[in-house]
């Protein structure tokens, strides 16, 4: 059994009262990224973060990217035609995105507790608990997971602190190990 990397979620807060924090926030042009990677902001605008990253970020992606022509301008598209007998009106497919030019983005604010699987072959121990690490992408599936080989307690500059594993996970080498994490108050840029 092979590590099946998943995109990062949004599990729930530190605190226990309330969602994690969600907002539309203004996306640049061209971004093609996958629901649940790593956002960063620049220029007023959320974009993909580097791979690999360990530089602040903003939160996850909650929707992936809508490959915009220009940043922040809603772009037409809902329409799958008219209704009969309708010329004037739009036909929207259910579940349609909203297509306003911003993008759905979970806030990495230190209260959101997140949920991510370790590199493949590394299983979840005490030792790592409270340490920060880094994120990378995996080549395959597009998605990113955390990279226990690069962090330490003395990394603040790793965006990404390890709570708890999830116990739902199989935290063997063969399966994988899902933990939950949050995201420094040092390493969150967002207002």
């Amino acid at each position: 059994m092979a590590v099946s990397y998943e995109p990062v979620k949004a599990v729930g807060t530190l605190s226990g009262v309330g969602f994690p924090v969600m907002r539309r926030i203004v996306e640049h042009e061209t971004q093609t990224f996958l629901a649940g990677q790593p956002l960063i902001l620049e220029g007023g605008g959320v974009k993909a973060a580097a791979d690999p990253t360990d530089a602040a970020i903003i939160g996850f992606a909650a929707e992936a990217g809508h490959n915009l022509t220009a940043a922040h301008t809603a772009e037409d598209g809902h329409s799958e035609g008219a209704p009969p007998n309708q010329p004037l009106g739009k036909t929207v497919a259910l579940g349609a995105w909203v297509k306003d030019g911003r993008c759905a983005v979970y806030l990495g604010v230190p209260d959101t507790v997140f949920r991510a699987f370790l590199t493949a072959g590394e299983v979840y121990t005490e030792a790592i608990k409270g340490n920060q690490y880094r994120m990378a992408k995996d080549a395959t599936t597009g998605h990113y997971y955390i990279e226990i080989a690069h962090g330490s307690a003395a990394e603040a500059a790793h965006c990404v602190k390890i709570l708890d594993v999830d116990p739902s996970s199989p935290n063997s080498i063969a399966g994988g190990a899902a933990v939950y994490f949050t995201v420094p108050a040092l390493s969150y840029l967002g207002t």
